[in-house]
């Protein structure tokens, strides 16, 4: 009697054993597997990181050089406007300048007219 009792649980612990050992080898492999997987999901992330950062870089090293060529260009914006301003002021003054000595011609009496080149008065009397 001890000795089918015996078999019986030597049988029920051994196939137990034996089920659990492969049940512990499955879980193991698939274990290992899905670590695997998940390495080179890592290692594609790590390198899309890296790919994603140079390119970050790239993007705000040509921000930079926009920015200093949009600088640039506002800056030689103010420079003509003010250099128009400064030609614009001289015009006047050449002008003015210009209007008085039209006015002292057309005042002066004919006592002070004379014979004139023709040459020399046709390119007076097309100044403007």
């Amino acid at each position: 009697m001890f000795k089918i009792i015996g078999s019986v649980v030597m049988r029920w612990l051994g196939g137990g054993t034996l089920a659990a050992l492969l049940a512990l080898g499955g879980g193991w492999l698939w274990h290992d597997w899905q670590t695997g997987r998940l390495e080179e999901r890592l290692a594609e992330a790590r390198g899309e990181s890296i790919d994603l950062r140079t390119s970050v870089s790239q993007w705000q090293a040509e921000a930079e050089r926009r920015k200093q060529a949009l600088d640039q260009l506002r800056e030689d914006a103010r420079a003509s406007e003010a250099a128009r301003r400064e030609l614009e002021y001289r015009l006047e003054e050449q002008d003015a300048a210009y209007e008085a000595l039209l006015k002292k011609i057309s005042a002066a009496p004919e006592s002070e007219d004379g014979p004139v080149a023709p040459v020399l008065r046709q390119t007076l009397e097309d100044l403007p």
